[in-house]
């Protein structure tokens, strides 16, 4: 028979302490749950855990994701319009033959689905300018017949004649008379 035992038979009060989860500090709970031996550690002890996204490492790709989506931009919208199209076809391929950091910045949802608030993905700032991930979710949709995602991660087949298919026509309106 232990001591907690005897004092239980006695009829006696036993406070059992335990060891706080933050600072290690001994303390009696008031509920049989606690952990924590105060509301400071408690705080303290739920931000001690981080999400992967707040890694050093993360943090680095995100900043390294984030630049070379700028970069693409500015490529894009430096380059003459007629040619656009080819440059857009020729990072799609590259992405899909294995360059991991451009397949990243073309199928990542935030790029091609910006929030309402989220300027720094458009180029100059500005709605006129969607961001490229858009645009080449646009030209996969169209001439690819499938998402950037899936034909960045080879998931979409290969056209089989290498050519890519028609664009559907545009929608006939009809004019009220």
């Amino acid at each position: 028979m232990t001591t907690t035992d005897a004092a239980q038979a006695d009829g006696a009060c036993v406070i059992a302490f335990v060891r706080c989860a933050k600072c290690g500090a001994p303390f009696a709970p008031k509920r049989k749950d606690q952990t924590y031996c105060g509301r400071a550690c408690q705080r303290n002890g739920s931000r001690g855990s981080r999400k992967a996204s707040a890694s050093p490492s993360q943090r680095r790709a995100n900043a390294d994701d984030w630049g070379r989506l700028q970069d693409l931009n500015a490529t894009y919208y430096g380059t003459k319009p007629a040619e656009r199209l080819g440059l857009l076809k020729d990072w799609l391929d590259r992405a899909r033959d294995g360059d991991t950091k451009l397949r990243r910045v073309l199928a990542r949802p935030e790029f091609f689905a910006p929030e309402r608030g989220e300027w720094r993905v458009f180029f100059r700032r500005c709605w006129a300018y969607p961001p490229v991930p858009k645009l080449a979710d646009l030209f996969c949709r169209r001439l690819r017949g499938c998402r950037v995602w899936e034909w960045v991660n080879g998931s979409a087949p290969e056209p089989e004649t290498g050519e890519v298919r028609a664009a559907d026509p545009p929608p006939a309106y009809e004019v009220a008379a």
